[in-house]
């Protein structure tokens, strides 16, 4: 991943948080993933001490003696910020500094991963997706934790919006299907709740195709295998 696709992987990725500590200013800044990070080190260990420094002046030096972390490591390029974070580091950007810090830490949240129940299986893992979004991400990133894979948010529906994510890996998906999802996402006008079956009748190419050109699942590995062979995954915000 070079710096320019690390940029648009900021920018393109859904469950990317991003605290600006001194606002309106943003010198000092958090980055982290919300379905992979854990958000209490940030609120309840690093801003608190962050906010006893003078942000509008302070260096990286300065920021590293304070936030005291031991296992912490200075990251010198965006590429491989975004390379930590997707191994569930925070990291923390001073502007204009040289460098930044990761910090390792695991969120993993959500009830107990369980078996398929519909699509079960004797060989392969046994694990299915669940109720909350933040958690079958998750276990995607897990399983996947590659800088190609790109997150979109998107909203759907007009009297009752439902969040939707797009995943796909950036380096072998054919950019016209991302563009094709997400373009009939965003047209779509519908007043009634939502749900993946309704999606799925609104956003197929041709109902009586021989060949299915969409596929429900409720297991992990199936849309990891998708995105693998250039597929573009949507997963619903609960």
């Amino acid at each position: 991943m070079d710096q320019e696709m690390a940029r648009r992987w900021l920018s393109n990725t859904g469950d990317l948080v991003v605290e600006h500590i001194d606002k309106p200013n943003g010198r000092v800044r958090l980055y982290y993933l919300s379905t992979l990070a854990d958000a209490s080190i940030v609120y309840n260990e690093l801003i608190p001490k962050l906010r006893l420094l003078p942000l509008e002046t302070v260096g990286i030096d300065e920021v590293e003696k304070q936030l005291g972390v031991a296992s912490s490591n200075r990251v010198y390029e965006v590429q491989e910020a975004v390379s930590r974070m997707i191994h569930n580091a925070i990291y923390v950007h001073v502007e204009g500094a040289a460098f930044g810090l990761a910090i390792p830490s695991d969120g993993t949240v959500g009830r107990s991963i369980q078996a398929p129940e519909v699509e079960s299986v004797v060989l392969g893992p046994q694990i299915a997706f669940v109720e909350e979004l933040n958690v079958n991400l998750c276990i995607i990133r897990k399983y996947m934790p590659t800088t190609h894979l790109f997150h979109e948010r998107l909203v759907a529906g007009t009297e009752i919006p439902v969040d939707i994510s797009v995943l796909y890996l950036e380096n072998i998906v054919d950019p016209e299907n991302v563009n094709t999802v997400r373009q009939r996402i965003q047209e779509l006008n519908v007043d009634s709740h939502l749900d993946s079956s309704i999606l799925a009748q609104y956003i197929a190419d041709n109902e009586r195709s021989l060949f299915p050109t969409l596929q429900q699942t409720e297991r992990p590995d199936r849309v990891i295998h998708g995105l693998r062979q250039g597929q573009v995954a949507i997963l619903f915000w609960r």
